[in-house]
């Protein structure tokens, strides 16, 4: 966000991406005390909550304070993170680890 940006605009942007942290984090949470509901340790529930709610509560204080930090150091791990994550999914898909792993097998 530019720092010449009208005041009411980054109030505007603010707000547009606070309200959709703090909802997912209701639900997130909401879904975690529901699935946890059985469970006789209210401790072990309140944990699993608190580690759900963890992240939300990262991406807060990032956005307040380090988002220039965050930046650069988030965007680019992410970005790794998620073509590794599609190379993989490409070469299970195309059947490439799968054969390798079945000639593997027939020549050991």
């Amino acid at each position: 966000m530019s720092e010449s940006a009208p005041p009411n605009m980054r109030v505007t942007l603010r707000a547009g991406s606070f309200i959709p942290v703090v909802v997912g984090a209701l639900g997130s949470v909401g879904l975690t005390l529901y699935a946890g509901r059985h469970n006789d340790s209210r401790l072990l529930v309140a944990l699993f909550a608190i580690w759900v709610l963890s992240p939300f509560i990262a991406v807060l204080i990032a956005s307040r304070r380090w988002w220039a930090f965050a930046r650069r150091l988030v965007v680019p791990l992410a970005s790794w993170l998620l073509l590794t994550m599609v190379v993989v999914i490409a070469a299970l898909v195309s059947g490439v680890l799968s054969r390798r792993d079945v000639s593997n097998r027939e020549h050991g």
